[in-house]
Order: structure tokens, then C-alpha cells, then sequence
């Protein structure tokens, strides 16, 4: 994967924590707008555990817990990242795409039980986060039904595991230990480990961000959003031990880089050279999960589990490759 493949799909520090502080004010507002007094306690509660995971990551920049979107110091922080680049504004609408596909309130641990607590996405709200960061109104609801079209067309059905109910099965996924390990190592640097660990990478899961290594990578590029994860750069990494174990989650990225390279790359930026590119990482990637299950085949009997989640996650990115083409 080049380094201009990790800019397109990376977010910066400051970039990150800009995601991560809108998430939070959806979040909020949702919790705020629940009529039962109960939910509202357990949303908020949900919040703070997931936001105090986030900070986990983010170090020394926390999340701005904002209440409203009039928030002085998050129209600030929205200021100041476009002073990074104020020309290139694709972070911005893979900002925007995260946090319209964003659904809070999934488990943060394998004992956690909250299926009770629903989210009601706000179009409006959405909308004028897009105007916050002077991006076109129009996107949120054509990124939403890009999405649910693309988990339709790589399962043939149109299917009920979207949004939280798809985060839940990643969060199956990586408690049941096929991918613990590298969640496990993605934070050890914080001095996490065990439930802790898993807890923050769940909680960075879920706000649809995978680490790269962490910040300082490739020129300040922390995270891999957008779908990208399913790209070279990461498939021996954090996301590579996923997309070998969990087949939901790359059902979940494969969906959302559809929807980034229709949308966004195709939409936005008119880049076919960069499609091209990204389909050929694609390519590497299901060769270099291939060549995993080869492995794995030698030892079937131990490891039929390995080998049932990693063939289903190699034919949706089959499927994902041949959608991309056509676009």
C-alpha cells in the first residue's frame, strides 16, 4: 500500500480526535432526547466508559465532550484541522461518513447486556454537522443508503445485522479471543491490559477506527477509516487479525469502503487512477488471506473454526473487488 492509498483512508491526530468529540455529541444528544429516565442513566453511562476508552488512544488530546454543536472550542477544533490542509478536505467526508454510519450503545465487553438501548440516528443534526464542516448538504442519507445497498449486494439479502447489531458480532468476535491478542498489543503501550485493553479497542472499534501503529505513522496518520482497513497496509496488523477471524466486520469495512469510493472518491474527487490503486491493494489482501488459509488447511481438524470465519471473509472481499470494478 503507497503512503498517498494511507492518506486517503488516514486520519491525523487532530483529525481523529475531531471524529471521535463529533461521535460523542450525537451520542449525547440521543441520550439527552430519551424519555425513560433509565435508558437516558445507562446511554450516559455507556458514554463516559466509551469515550473514557477513546482518551486511551487519543493520549494527550481528549475527546471535547460537547453538549450542543454550538460548542466554541469543538467549532475550534474544527478550524484548526483545516488549517492542516485546507484544500483537501476528504478526511472531512470520511469524518462525516463515520459518524453517519455511527451506532453507540454496543457491548464494550463480552458480559455487557444493554441490546435495551437503542439509537435514533438525526438526519438534522447530521446535517448540520456537514455544514459545521463546510462539506455540501445532501451526503448523510446518501451514505446511509450506499451503505445498506452494499451490505445487501455482498450478502444477496438485505440483512438485519447493520449498525450496532453488526458492531455486536465483531464484539463476539474479538472476546472470544480469535482476536484479542492483537487488540491486546494495540494498547499495551497505554499499560492495558486484558479487559481494559479489549474495552478500548472496542470502544475505537465501534467509533470505526483502526489503529496503524499508532500516531506518528506515515507523517502523523493515526487511524484508518472509511473502509480502509481492508487495504495491504494493515492486513498483518490489528485489522488483518480481524478481517482473518471476524467475516462481519469485513462485511462492515467492505461495505463502508464501497460507499467511500462511490461517494467520495468518485463523487467528490473524480480519481480514477486512485480506485484502480485501491483495488489492487484489495487484490494483495485476499491473496495474503489466501496464502493464510493454505496454512490453516494443512491442520484442518484444529483449526476449523479459523478456517470457517477466514473463507467467508475472503469471499466478501471477492465480492467487495468485483462491486469496486464496477464503479
Amino acid at each position: 500500500m503507497s503512503i498517498d492509498l494511507m492518506k486517503e483512508f488516514g486520519l491525523t491526530e487532530k483529525q481523529s480526535r475531531l471524529m471521535f468529540s463529533l461521535e460523542y455529541l450525537v451520542t449525547f444528544l440521543d441520550a439527552e432526547s430519551e424519555n425513560n429516565e433509565n435508558k437516558k442513566k445507562q446511554k450516559k453511562e455507556w458514554l463516559e466508559k466509551w469515550s473514557s476508552s477513546v482518551n486511551v488512544f487519543l493520549k494527550e488530546e481528549k475527546i471535547i465532550t460537547a453538549k450542543t454543536e454550538n460548542n466554541s472550542i469543538l467549532k475550534d477544533l474544527i478550524t484548526s484541522t483545516y488549517k492542516e490542509n485546507p484544500k483537501y478536505k476528504v478526511p472531512f467526508y470520511l469524518i462525516l461518513l463515520e459518524i453517519s454510519l455511527f451506532t453507540p450503545y454496543f457491548a464494550l465487553s463480552k458480559d455487557q447486556k444493554i441490546k435495551a438501548l437503542k439509537y435514533r440516528r438525526n438526519i438534522p443534526l447530521l446535517e448540520k454537522i456537514s455544514t459545521m464542516l463546510n462539506l455540501e448538504s445532501g451526503h448523510i442519507k446518501k451514505y446511509i443508503s450506499c451503505n445498506d445497498k452494499a451490505i445487501r449486494g455482498l450478502t444477496n439479502f438485505w440483512p438485519k445485522l447493520i449498525g450496532g447489531a453488526l458492531i455486536g458480532a465483531v464484539v463476539l468476535a474479538i472476546t472470544a479471543g480469535l482476536a484479542a491478542p492483537a487488540i491486546g498489543a494495540l494498547f499495551a503501550v497505554a499499560g492495558l491490559k486484558g479487559a481494559a485493553a479489549t474495552a478500548a479497542g472496542l470502544a475505537l472499534l465501534g467509533g470505526g477506527a483502526i489503529a496503524a501503529g499508532g500516531f506518528g505513522v506515515a507523517g502523523g496518520v493515526a487511524v484508518i477509516v472509511g473502509g480502509g482497513s481492508l487495504l495491504g497496509v494493515v492486513a498483518g496488523s490489528t485489522a488483518g487479525a480481524l478481517i482473518a477471524s471476524a467475516p462481519k466486520f469485513t462485511l462492515q469495512q467492505a461495505a463502508k469502503l464501497e460507499v467511500a469510493m462511490k461517494e467520495i472518491l468518485v463523487g467528490q474527487q473524480k480519481d480514477v487512477q486512485l480506485i484502480q490503486a485501491i483495488i489492487t491493494e484489495q487484490k494483495k489482501t485476499v491473496r495474503n488471506l489466501e496464502d493464510k488459509l493454505f496454512e490453516l488447511e494443512a491442520h484442518k481438524q484444529q483449526n476449523k473454526k479459523e478456517i470457517k470465519n477466514l473463507k467467508e471473509s475472503i469471499e466478501f472481499l471477492k465480492k467487495s473487488i468485483n462491486r469496486n470494478h464496477n464503479i
